[in-house]
């Protein structure tokens, strides 16, 4: 029988109880422990927490699959917000309209996405803060 009380964090926490050695992502050549994800997660959510991002605010992450990606998730899920994906290959007008009606307090973006950030920047500040990652944190 499935327990729907049960929410994403404990099933995570459970994972990372039961096998936290054992490899969680695997992004080109670089492997993420359960155990060092989680402590990614943590320290994200705890950056969330400091910055003001109380339980209900917005997080909206315009990323493809990569670590930044899940340890964003995990740990706004962590700090009691609200994960919006946004799919980076819509087009720049599309994600500017879905930050619009998602009122995200935090954005996260690729550095490679220059036009994009410069538009999210001119578009959308102050009311976001605009959080810019590196692929190449994770690459050989």
């Amino acid at each position: 029988m499935v327990d729907f009380t049960r929410t994403l964090n404990d099933l995570f926490a459970e994972t990372v109880a039961k096998h936290p050695n054992k490899t969680a992502l695997i992004f080109y050549k670089t492997r993420i422990t359960y155990r060092k994800l989680d402590e990614l997660a943590a320290k994200f959510a705890q950056f969330l927490q400091n910055s003001g991002l109380t339980p209900g605010k917005r997080v909206a992450m315009i990323l493809p699959n990569c670590p930044q990606f899940v340890i964003a998730y995990l740990g706004t899920l962590r700090a009691g917000c609200i994960v919006t994906g946004l799919n980076p290959l819509a087009t720049h007008k599309e994600i500017l309209e879905m930050i619009r009606q998602s009122e995200p307090r935090l954005i996260i973006s690729l550095k490679d996405f220059h036009k994009l950030n410069a538009e999210i920047y001119e578009n959308m500040m102050p009311v976001a803060k605009l959080m810019i990652v590196s692929l190449a944190e994770y690459l050989p």
